[in-house]
C-alpha cells in the first residue's frame, strides 16, 4: 500500500481479508499477519518521521491496524479450536472489548492491548462448555499474539485487568 493510503476499517479489513486467503494453514495465516504488521508499522512510522499526518491521526491508525489484526488472530485461533473439537455449527457469540490506548484510540508504537471477552451464554457444544472452548480460543490467541518469531509479534495481550486477574 502507498505510504499515502490513510487506513480505514473497511479498507483495513479487505487488506487482511486478502492476505490471509493467500495462506491455507492456521501458523502461515499467523504468519502472514505479523508481516502484515510490521509493514504496516514501517508505512505508519514513515507517515510519521515525514510528518505526513498529526499525532491523532497516526494514533487513529495505529489503532485501527491493531484493532483488525486482533479481530482477525481471534477469529483463526477461536475456528482452530472449533475444529479440533470438531464443531461446525455453534449458536453461541462472543464479543471482544478493547480497554486502555487501543479502546480510546490512542495506541502507540510500544503498547500493550488490553481486552475483556465476554460471551451470550454458556452452554455445551459437543461435550465441552463454550465457556471452555472460549478460553482454549484465548490461550492460543494469546500465544500467538506474543510469540516472538522471523515474522515478528503481533501485540503484548492482556486480558488481566478484571477482579480475578487471570482467572476472569
Amino acid at each position: 500500500l502507498p505510504i499515502y493510503w490513510k487506513v480505514d476499517r473497511e479498507s483495513w479489513d479487505q487488506e487482511i481479508s486478502n492476505t490471509l486467503a493467500q495462506y491455507n494453514t492456521f501458523s502461515a495465516k499467523v504468519n502472514a499477519l505479523r508481516r502484515l504488521k510490521r509493514k504496516e508499522f514501517l508505512r505508519i512510522g514513515l507517515k510519521d518521521l515525514r510528518r505526513l499526518n498529526n499525532l491523532m491521526e497516526i494514533t487513529l491508525e495505529l489503532s485501527i491496524l491493531a484493532d483488525g489484526l486482533i479481530g482477525a488472530l481471534f477469529e483463526l485461533c477461536y475456528k482452530e479450536v472449533l475444529i479440533k473439537y470438531g464443531i461446525e455449527k455453534i449458536s453461541n457469540q462472543y464479543s471482544i472489548i478493547s480497554l486502555g490506548k487501543l479502546g480510546g484510540h490512542e495506541l502507540n508504537y510500544s503498547s500493550d492491548v488490553d481486552l475483556l471477552i465476554f460471551f451470550d451464554k454458556n452452554s455445551v457444544v459437543k461435550k465441552k462448555e463454550y465457556f471452555e472452548i472460549l478460553n482454549e480460543a484465548v490461550y492460543l490467541f494469546i500465544d500467538n499474539s506474543v510469540s516472538i518469531t522471523s515474522s515478528g509479534f503481533i501485540y503484548r495481550v492482556d486480558f488481566r485487568l478484571r477482579p480475578d486477574g487471570r482467572n476472569s
